[in-house]
């Protein structure tokens, strides 16, 4: 395929070495005593002499392109966008694909060079050194100046060139070639040194690393790479922080609005249940709350927690997926069980001659986790989002719990006069719970709304069809990453 083309000969030669070049993994004390030096078996020494030349063939080729620009560009005109976060995350996840794909073929002729430099040192054979050496230099110097704008593509090669460094700078000490052994120690150390300025750098953008993981971790990644990267300030982050939190909280809200729907369906089941007599009285019985009765169960059950979660949410735009389910947990605890503690309150009061107006342990237990249960989640913090993922679960299972086995145990197992009770409150929470889903229903593309406005207004990480990179930091990014590695490799 393309035979004028110098990377494909390259490539080649990278898919060769792959089948017949194996390193020796050598004990620890083994290794020591060879000098930590990499020991390889080639299986097939004429394949192998075919791989080092066509590796020589595709670098001294006037044309090595590996037309990566030219399909990136190809699919950014015809991929759309994205409007709202997943039409991003997905069209972002395509672009970059899998590095493994390129990865593999620099660590292959890494140890190609080095193997056949071993070779040369054991023969004494100068001459055929230095020419390797020259050739695998100018293999990265062509392919930092031909690689497409990204930060992976440019690190790959030279990810692995440290230990292939030390290993040519051994070899070239062994035959006496002081010249080239300058050479490599002085790349060996231009690029540990650069290495420790980036991780500096990388220590002190811990704020920004905090403030924008979650919405361009790609960026955060590729500004680790270089020492001088392009400006960014945490309100570059703040769209993309928008987006993702609306996001979260219309996932959250069909999440919640499904519990809603489970409540409805158990509520309905159980207004169902028992005898004739019970469900007729339990009608009747109904009819004695008045509409400030309602009121207060809807306002105060149903729109009070929404509203209060909703501002919660919305001033502290915590993108912590932990703390977020586990806020989660706790609006579909309150919402099933404060309006079966208003109702059942409300009812005392206007059946206090029927002894309803005594607090039950199953209304204590409700009330109690709760609110408990309300205090820990806001004021917890833990730092492993993954224990707060476990907290989150624990609470949504303790909070379901709460409702879904305690009604059915007070339907099923109290006496008749206590049935009656929990019968009216499952009549009273139906239309509570409706109002709640009817809520949750009409936030779910308001939330969407919100989502596609700030991501519309999200430039950091939006994808261009003109620029040939995830975005135009990344690409700014990796032209200032392929200028550094340049002069590291050309001082």
């Amino acid at each position: 395929m393309d035979p004028g083309n110098g990377w494909f000969r390259c490539y080649a030669a990278a898919f060769i070495t792959r089948d017949i070049l194996k390193e020796i993994h050598l004990p620890h004390r083994a290794r020591k005593m060879a000098g930590g030096s990499p020991q390889y078996t080639i299986k097939d020494p004429a394949r192998f002499a075919e791989a080092i030349k066509l590796f020589e063939e595709g670098v001294r080729m006037e044309k090595f392109e590996s037309y990566e620009t030219e399909l990136l560009l190809q699919r950014l005109s015809v991929l759309p966008p994205g409007e709202d976060v997943l039409g991003r995350e997905y069209t972002e996840a395509y672009l970059r694909g899998d590095p493994e794909n390129s990865r593999w073929m620099y660590r292959e002729i890494a140890g190609m060079v080095v193997a056949r430099s071993q070779e040369f040192a054991a023969s004494g054979d100068q001459a055929g050194f230095a020419e390797l050496a020259a050739t695998w230099e100018r293999f990265l110097t062509r392919r930092v100046r031909e690689s497409v704008p990204s930060t992976y593509e440019l690190f790959w090669p030279f990810s692995g060139s440290q230990r292939a460094l030390a290993e040519l700078a051994s070899v070239a000490g062994s035959l006496n070639l002081p010249d080239e052994k300058v050479r490599f120690l002085r790349l060996s150390a231009a690029l540990a040194s650069r290495k420790d300025q980036v991780q500096e750098r990388w220590a002190a953008d811990a704020g920004l690393r905090r403030e924008g993981w979650e919405v361009a971790q790609g960026i955060l990644w590729a500004r680790g790479m270089i020492e001088s990267p392009p400006p960014l300030t945490r309100e570059d982050f703040q769209p993309a922080r928008k987006a993702m939190h609306a996001f979260y909280m219309r996932i959250l809200a069909v999440v919640v609005g499904t519990a809603m729907i489970l409540a409805i369906l158990l509520e309905t089941v159980f207004k169902a249940s028992r005898g004739v007599q019970v469900r007729r009285l339990s009608a009747v019985l109904v009819n004695v709350l008045r509409p400030s009765d309602h009121a207060w169960i809807l306002l105060g059950g149903v729109v009070f927690p929404i509203l209060v979660q909703s501002l919660i949410w919305i001033l502290g735009a915590d993108l912590n997926l932990g703390r977020i389910v586990t806020r989660g947990g706790l609006v579909v605890g309150v919402l099933l069980n404060l309006p079966l503690l208003l109702a059942a309150r409300r009812l005392a009061r206007r059946l206090g001659c029927m002894g309803w107006n005594k607090r039950t342990v199953p209304e204590v237990s409700c009330i109690a986790v709760a609110l408990l249960l309300l205090i820990a989640g806001e004021w917890i913090r833990i730092e492993s989002e993954n224990l707060v993922l476990l907290a989150g679960v624990a609470v949504l299972v303790v909070l379901g719990l709460s409702y879904y086995l305690i009604l059915p145990l007070a339907m099923m197992l109290s006496p008749r006069r206590e049935a009656l009770r929990w019968h009216t409150c499952c009549r009273v929470l139906l239309p509570a719970h409706a109002a709640a889903l009817l809520m949750l229903a009409m936030a779910v593309p308001a939330l969407h709304g919100l989502e596609r406005y700030w991501t519309g207004r999200n430039t950091l990480t939006k994808i261009e069809p003109g620029i040939p990179a995830l975005n135009r930091y990344e690409f700014e990014a990796a032209e200032i990453m392929r200028k550094e590695l340049l002069e590291v490799i050309e001082p």
